[in-house]
């Protein structure tokens, strides 16, 4: 039964990635057969190549999956988060303290000493 199949455009040719299958069963002699997973890789002129993993494989391949998973967000959170602390260092917020008006102080001034000159 197919499980999965994503197809990409590269390199002006359109090339897929398919998953699929096989559940276990009861053979001929009357033994549990373990189930599989056909993994094909092709483009339009057909497959390229194909594996079959069983479960043991696929449980292997699942957890490496995962542990690189799990480390590649780290790294993206890790970086992301660096890259906003630059953007925060680099753009400061401006100071709008100078749109604000100004108290004015009242001063004490000397009255202007009037002379006269005759």
């Amino acid at each position: 039964m197919r499980i999965f199949r994503k197809t990409h455009f590269w390199q002006d040719k359109r090339t897929y990635l398919e998953l699929d299958g096989e559940m276990p069963k009861i053979n001929e002699r009357g033994f549990v057969e373990e189930g599989s997973l056909n993994i094909r890789i092709g483009d339009e002129s057909g497959i390229r190549a194909a594996f079959k993993m069983n479960t043991d494989e696929l449980r292997s391949m699942v957890d490496v999956i995962t542990l690189f998973l799990r480390e590649h967000d780290a790294k993206m959170m890790k970086l992301y988060s660096e890259r906003e602390e630059r953007r925060e260092e680099e753009f400061k917020p401006m100071d709008l303290s100078i749109l604000e008006p100004k108290e004015e102080k009242e001063e004490k001034r000397d009255k202007p000493k009037l002379q006269f000159y005759y």
